[in-house]
């Protein structure tokens, strides 16, 4: 059965298979999340940024509070490529990220798109306790679905500020001198009027 087999048309054919295995496997390697380019950007579809798209997130605090949950919106928007399919990562240096949003997921600590369905997600920010700032890192991709090129990315970064807690130490002492003011002031005003 053997002896009437090409072993050059084999070897050819296992060859043209192992590339198109290889090839498609790296075209769609990413359509279902990446992490780890949040600070770099989307280099695997281009070297650099592209000017005609941005990557905002909407949701986050100028100060934040120590175990609050925040909701934040990542968006991706592109004058260069059209249409409504992307994705994007997104990391912090400082609490925990989780979402329900059913085109978003989180991965090794960072929330990245689950398939490349949208360029808008949610994402749930719990702030950590025991840090001053934290910073946020975010590269957003406007795809063409084409999965051979055409795609845009851009990159940034927001950095927050905890609200400065008043220790009630302190608290304690303004209250106690505001009281020993006021009333050092009615006795004198008593001691004033028993005078007059």
């Amino acid at each position: 059965m053997w002896r009437n087999v090409d072993m050059k048309k084999v070897l050819k054919l296992t060859s043209v298979f192992i590339f198109i295995v290889i090839f498609a496997g790296s075209v769609y390697a990413y359509g279902s999340g990446a992490t780890g380019y949040s600070q770099t950007g989307c280099t695997c579809h281009s070297e650099t940024a592209d000017a005609g798209t941005t990557v905002s997130i909407t949701g986050i605090p100028d100060q934040f509070t120590p175990g609050d949950t925040y909701l934040l919106t990542i968006n991706v928007t592109s004058t260069t490529v059209s249409g409504n399919t992307g994705g994007f990562d997104l990391s912090v240096t400082g609490g925990t990220l989780s979402t329900t949003d059913p085109n978003a997921k989180i991965a090794d600590g960072e929330a990245t798109h689950k398939n490349n369905n949208a360029r808008s997600w949610q994402v749930n920010w719990t702030a950590p306790t025991g840090v001053d700032s934290v910073t946020f890192y975010v590269a957003g991709l406007a795809s063409s679905g084409s999965g051979v090129g055409g795609d845009a990315w851009a990159k940034t970064s927001y950095g927050v500020v905890v609200i400065p807690e008043f220790p009630r130490t302190t608290l304690l002492v303004v209250l106690a001198a505001v009281s020993i003011m006021v009333l050092f002031f009615a006795r004198k005003k008593l001691i004033i009027n028993s005078y007059l």
